[in-house]
């Protein structure tokens, strides 16, 4: 399975960790939950509770997330011009290609 990755689309209640860890216990491959909001900020800048909540209990509305961009950025440098949560979201997909590319 190198370079491979498997994810689990989940939702409150559904199980999706518990499948997940098993899933990977019987497959012999790495397993990756809550590690990843914490390398992703540590890749990012941004604090964990930021990256948690753009990246899993987001708000759908555009402009509350138009609004919601606009006021992280005036207190927090994010280095280009793209929208916050492309930011996350790239930061996610290096360490995921990463971690994909060790095993």
């Amino acid at each position: 399975m190198a370079g491979q990755v498997i994810t689990i689309g989940r939702q409150c209640g559904s199980g999706g960790h518990t499948i997940g860890e098993q899933v990977a216990k019987i497959l012999g491959v790495p397993f990756y939950d809550r590690e990843l909001i914490e390398m992703t900020a540590q890749e990012s800048g941004f604090g964990k509770e930021f990256v948690e909540e753009q990246g899993e209990h987001r708000n759908s509305s555009v402009l509350y997330n138009l609004v919601k961009n606009l006021s992280y950025s005036r207190t927090m440098s994010s280095g280009n011009s793209e929208y916050l949560q492309d930011e996350i979201f790239f930061a996610q997909r290096k360490i995921i290609t990463e971690l994909a590319e060790k095993y």
